[in-house]
Formats: structure tokens, sequence, C-alpha cells
């Protein structure tokens, strides 16, 4: 209901721009959890220099860390990847897109659980990113626990 009792429907492609950039912005700040989790403690300062205005400031290079220090398997890291390109295609563009447009149908197939029966392209991607986000989350509460191990053994 707005402001003035009216029922107001956002079309589908600003719902569908806007769960788009929000749950991916979600998903990044939770790697980007993980991948503290994984390193020293920082100060404020030091953890902006690295991921505020350095080289963990893009979605791209948290992914590619967190691979690269086996913090993420190769169907987590690639289903990563998808969500970014579609993110990017949503928040790069001055076209109407949907993900009934050709070229977001042709990144969701490359999603790791894609098979020729998905009719929800947008339902997909909905489901990798929750799927993403719990896989990220178990991994950042084991390093919390061995850390919390560690510190109890010594």
């Amino acid at each position: 209901m707005s402001a003035y009792g009216v029922s107001v429907r956002l079309p589908d492609i600003e719902l569908q721009t806007e769960v788009v950039l929000l749950r991916t912005a979600v998903l990044e700040k939770h790697l980007h959890s993980l991948l503290l989790a994984s390193m020293r403690p920082l100060t404020s300062e030091k953890e902006d220099r690295i991921f505020a205005n350095g080289p963990l400031s893009r979605f791209a290079a948290k992914i590619a860390v967190a691979y690269g220090f086996g913090l993420i398997d190769d169907g987590l890291y690639d289903d990563l990847m998808v969500i970014r390109e579609i993110r990017n295609k949503f928040a790069h563009t001055l076209n109407k897109i949907t993900f009934s447009s050709p070229d977001v149908i042709e990144l969701v197939q490359k999603f790791t659980s894609w098979n020729a029966g998905v009719i929800d392209p947008f339902g997909l991607f909905k489901e990798r990113v929750a799927s993403c986000f719990t896989r990220i989350d178990r991994r950042y509460q084991q390093l919390v626990c061995e850390d919390a191990v560690r510190g109890d053994a010594q």
C-alpha cells in the first residue's frame, strides 16, 4: 500500500533487478566475512585498505581469492562467477533486462544445477544464491569453530 492507500505493484523488470542487486550484495558481504574469518585480525583501517579501497574491493577478486586459498570449492566458485555475471548484466545496462532475456538465460544455463527442464530461470537464480549463501555460511562456521578450538588449546 502506498501512502495514499493505493496498492502499487512494481513491474517485474524492476523487481528482478532489485532482487538480483540486493541478494548479490548480501552474498558478496558474506564472502567478505568468510575471507575476514580466514585472515589474521585486522584493524578497521587495514580492512578498508584491503576490501573497500584495495585489491579485494571487487566481487570477482573476493571469489578468486576465496577459491585460490581453498575456502570455496569448484562448484561454489562456478556458481558465484555466474551470479556475478548476472549481477553485472542487470547493474550495467540501460536496456530493459529480465530473466527472459536471451543473454540472461544463457548465463543461467551455466549454473552447476542447470538442466533442460528448468522452466523458471529467475527461481533458479534465487535458489543458487541461497545455496551459495548456505555453503559460504557453513565454511564460515567451520573456520570460526576451528579458530575457537585453536584458541582453547593455547
